[in-house]
């Protein structure tokens, strides 16, 4: 516990122990490190960064010891994960990943349709204007909050933490949204005993087929049945 500050930062990669205390201020990609402090960062390592850096590893500089006895979750080293990973950034280039349009043209219209389903849910409070809310506060989650806590909305950091930040709109909280889903999550997908998603809302719907059209439905009712039960009191 005492390894996952900003002052004394120790993370797992690989089954090498790094204390990379020094290198958080320098990171390239900010303060993302820390929401693997202190535990096993596998995982955020090989899908955060490309290939020509995963390939090289972790810089020898940093590290300090090695895991004992330890077992990786996943086959890093698999010629399946390699080439759909190449597959994935040849398809993708790095001056395409980022600054897209089209990507801001969608967060305003859904920001706009945010505040607009807002308003008609504070001053209707009807099945319809709640429905309408949770529709659209269901896209935030997915097109604007989710790549913001990413750290992939811009190259701007500021940028990309309002954008991580829309989630605190919605009434929860962004700062404990990337410890349980950077790191709780993307380590180990779908896994039953370790995947800290299943410990939250509707686990079993994330084993099912099409997910991103089922959601959207159950979080539309599920704030109407709480605004019809505001509603009676």
């Amino acid at each position: 516990r005492q390894m996952c500050i900003r002052d004394s930062c120790w993370i797992v990669i690989h089954g090498k122990v790094y204390d990379v205390t020094k290198f958080v201020p320098i990171h390239p990609g900010g303060s993302l490190i820390m929401d693997g402090a202190g535990g096993d960062c596998t995982s955020m390592f090989e899908s955060y960064h490309p290939l020509y850096i995963t390939k090289k590893g972790a810089s020898e500089q940093y590290q300090i010891g090695e895991v004992r006895d330890y077992s990786p979750f996943y086959s890093w080293d698999g010629q399946f994960y390699q080439t759909v990973k190449s597959r994935v950034e040849k398809a993708l280039p790095m001056n395409k990943r980022r600054y897209s349009n089209v990507l801001f043209a969608k967060c305003a219209i859904i920001l706009t349709l945010y505040f607009i389903s807002l308003y008609l849910y504070m001053t209707k409070l009807n099945i319809w204007s709640t429905l309408f809310y949770g529709l659209v506060c269901s896209q935030v989650g997915v097109n604007i909050m989710h790549d913001g806590n990413h750290g992939a909305f811009t190259n701007n950091k500021v940028i990309t933490w309002i954008a991580g930040a829309t989630l605190d709109l919605l009434g929860s909280t962004s700062v404990v949204y990337k410890r349980s889903h950077n790191f709780g999550h993307h380590g180990c997908v779908n896994h039953f005993e370790l995947d800290r998603s299943f410990d939250t809302t509707y686990p079993t719907l994330r084993t099912v087929s099409y997910t991103h059209l089922t959601l959207p439905t159950i979080y539309s009712v599920q704030i109407s049945v709480v605004a019809v039960s505001l509603k009676k009191k």
